[in-house]
């Protein structure tokens, strides 16, 4: 016997709400055009340009969970659609009761 594939679009639309959110919350107040002034003693400034370099990898990161996030989306909407579409394909019309199923 087939299980019933579908979503639950609310929980769906609550976790992506959820994700969003995470991502916003990923920020960094470390400007990426710092130097030193008053020292060049190698540990710290390899120290600040590693951190530089950290904070450009999650502008990077957050790009990427950004563009995964409206992926999820798009793909939650047409599921959504799509159980819509099947569960309207044999019954077009729920007032006229039921149908004869179609080839």
């Amino acid at each position: 016997m087939a299980e019933v594939v579908g979503i639950n679009i609310g929980e769906f639309q609550s976790n992506i709400e959820k994700l969003r959110s995470s991502l916003s919350g990923l920020e960094s107040s470390i400007k990426t055009s710092r130097t030193f002034d008053k020292t060049n003693i190698a540990p710290f400034t390899d120290d600040l340009e590693n951190t530089i370099k950290a904070v450009k990898l999650l502008e990077e990161y957050k790009t990427l969970l950004d563009t995964d996030i409206t992926t999820l989306e798009d793909t939650g909407e047409q599921m959504r659609e799509n159980d819509e579409n099947l569960a309207n394909y044999n019954n077009p019309d729920p007032e006229s009761g039921p149908q004869p199923l179609r080839n």
